[in-house]
């Protein structure tokens, strides 16, 4: 290093030291998060019950005490079985690693025994369900010492709470059992409940991690499926690609026997298109020249199905001889199940594409979106059977689908699988992401992406329809929990606290009028990732640079162009650094603003982004590829 590098090195360290410092203030502590979570509890251990002790330490039970479970039986007598949130000691004896859980999930908890350490059984049900439960079950009853357990039955409430750290095949039975027998498979049933708060601390990190391993499962026993399965594949002008699905589609349906017949649903190919299509061998061939409308065509596929199964795809799905189509069709035969989907992938990678539909206060989207599926993400979310409120590439019984009457016409492009995913979990069924095997998805080669203003202005008027359809949904998913990160631009899975200390920026933009001078480079890239009103979420990153070297400004310019400028408070963002490791502190580079009503004039913006160097004169300037419109 020469004597200039080592002189721009020293002007950089008071902001590389403020940075790093802030960076500790803006990441989110679990053990500040519980214990404000545990103040603001309402239930609380009544006297009586605190003066004892349970036959477990007390410290490891968590935020909602023993009396918050007793109460909920006493709110909720319809409900049988109860478990809740779970975290674990680490080494440092510091509380980590919180498991934040979905409502009940029957087939996620086929694949890993994700219930957890504390389950507590409504004692009648519990005496009626398993009579030999004092046998099987009692030694991980929770009780005073001093009580026998048969009393402390009594005294402890409606309910009996078991803790067991490490369950073996007899007591996973014995919980499967009574799952069971409270109807945890049927449709429409609500006899088993997620408490959300953390009910206890396991022992170890590793014991914790034990519960998510798909070796902890208990598969239930499916009678082989019988009957047709029809496939509805829509197309227009691909086809090459259609052949590709077709064959792709036979070769998995023959590696496990599974009868199908094809129904290929041309919207308006063109005569030399259409001719070859004709040809193709083995499908019913519709030619129904129209607008493209995802929805009514695969309701007119539908209706040509003769199948007691459909399997809905667009022909850039092509499925594997691994996909597993017989065990989508067990699936889908269970009475309780809505729809069922598969892991996808993005063509000849690893790439997760879809793995189920969450839905955020933002809108549906695909939570693990273009992550490596090399890894386990959230307690295997990405692994084995997985419960979702939607799912794409959708298979289900004939006659589920048309008591959920089918696909909504009134979303034409976007949503409509999300749509019927709603309406299926209204009426009391549940959807399924099969995750142990996958298929490939070449998104978007049917009818382009979504990044166009255009096409993004008619993705969010659908959204908005989806949500007058359905508005108790708006914003919720029973299998997400709040306590999870409610953002849509970090497709992880992660705890909400880890960013908690991130706060809207409101902003009055000030007109400018000189850019000249400023050096146009690539090198400064931004994206707008969320809008939300007046809301923009997004990031600002100076490749190549020590980003903790800038201040950033955004820059908005209208039709007439006139600009304005509005300087930015970095928001701490863990997915920057996991996507950027080859860059330089960049996990303070989010930003989060909410421009302040009449602050510009109305009309469309393009947006850019304006970076100074705090040591030297370098100014970069660069223009993303996204408008805004500012209503009067």
């Amino acid at each position: 290093m020469g004597v200039k590098g080592f002189i721009k090195k020293v002007g950089e360290l008071p902001n590389v030291l403020g940075y790093e410092a802030e960076l500790q203030t803006m990441k989110g502590q679990y053990g500040k998060w519980l214990f404000w979570q545990e103040h603001a509890q309402e239930m609380k251990e009544d006297a009586e019950l605190s003066e004892g002790r349970t036959a477990f330490t007390e410290s490891y039970f968590g935020n909602l005490p023993l009396h918050a479970i007793q109460t909920y039986f006493v709110i909720h007598p319809q409900t049988k079985i109860l478990y809740g949130d779970e975290d674990a000691k680490g080494k440092e004896g510091n509380l980590e690693s919180p498991w934040f859980r979905p409502c009940w999930s029957p087939e996620y908890f086929e694949s890993r025994f994700y219930l957890g350490s504390l389950i507590a059984v409504e004692k009648k049900f519990l005496i009626r369900a398993l009579p030999d439960w004092k046998e099987r079950m009692g030694s991980f009853e929770v009780h005073r010492e001093e009580d026998a357990a048969e009393d402390a039955v009594d005294t402890l409430g409606p309910a009996m709470v078991f803790v067991n750290e490490t369950p073996d095949e007899d007591y996973r039975k014995c919980i499967l059992q009574l799952c069971e027998k409270a109807g945890g498979w049927e449709k429409g049933r609500g006899a088993i409940a997620h408490l959300p708060g953390i009910l206890y601390h396991c022992s170890s990190v590793a014991q914790l991690m034990r519960f998510a391993d798909e070796a902890t499962g208990m598969r239930r026993e499916d009678p082989k499926p019988e009957g047709l399965l029809s496939a509805v594949i829509l197309t227009k002008d691909h086809p090459e690609l259609l052949e590709h699905c077709l064959l792709a589609l036979k070769k998995s349906a023959d590696a496990v026997g599974v009868a199908c017949e094809v129904i290929v649903v041309d919207n308006g190919s063109s005569r030399e298109n259409r001719e070859k299509m004709e040809k193709l061998p083995g499908i019913i061939y519709r030619y129904e020249p129209m607008e493209f409308n995802f929805s009514k065509l695969c309701n007119l596929g539908a209706g040509m199905a003769g199948g007691e199964f459909l399997l809905f795809l667009n022909d850039d799905v092509e499925l594997l001889p691994e996909s597993g189509l017989d065990q989508m069709m067990m699936l889908a035969a269970r009475p309780g199940v809505g729809s069922v989907g598969l892991k996808l992938y993005y063509p000849n990678s690893a790439m997760i594409q879809h793995v189920g539909i969450t839905n955020l206060p933002t809108g549906p989207v695909h939570k693990l979106l273009f992550l490596d599926d090399g890894k386990e993400y959230y307690f295997g979310r990405n692994r084995g059977w997985v419960n979702a409120l939607a799912v794409s590439a959708v298979m289900l019984r004939r006659e589920a689908f048309l008591e959920a009457g089918g696909f909504e016409e009134s979303l034409a492009v976007a949503y409509n699988d999300v749509a019927l995913g709603f309406r299926l979990y209204e009426l009391g069924y549940r959807n399924v992401v099969k995750c142990d095997s996958f298929a490939y998805h070449h998104e978007s080669l049917t009818r382009g992406s979504d990044v166009e203003e255009k096409k993004r202005t008619r993705l969010m008027e659908e959204q908005e329809r989806l949500y007058q359809l359905f508005p108790k949904y708006r914003g919720r998913d029973p299998y997400h929990s709040d306590y999870l990160r409610r953002q849509a631009y970090d497709t992880q899975i992660r705890p909400a606290y880890e960013t908690m200390k991130n706060a809207c920026q409101n902003v009055v933009p000030k007109p400018i009028t000189m850019l000249e001078g400023i050096r146009m480079d690539p090198c400064l890239q931004i994206r707008i990732e969320e809008e939300k009103g007046r809301e923009l979420l997004g990031y600002v990153v100076v490749l190549g640079d020590d980003n903790a070297c800038y201040d950033r400004f955004l820059i908005f310019e209208n039709e007439s162009g006139e600009r304005f400028q509005c300087g930015l408070h970095g928001q701490y963002r863990p997915d920057l650094v996991e996507r950027m490791e080859d860059q330089t502190r960049v996990a303070l580079s989010g930003f989060w603003i909410k421009l302040e009503k009449g602050s510009m004039p109305p009309g469309k913006y393009r947006i850019g982004c304006l970076a100074k160097r705090k040591v030297g004169k370098l100014k970069l300037f660069y223009w993303s590829d996204y408008q805004i419109t500012i209503k009067g």
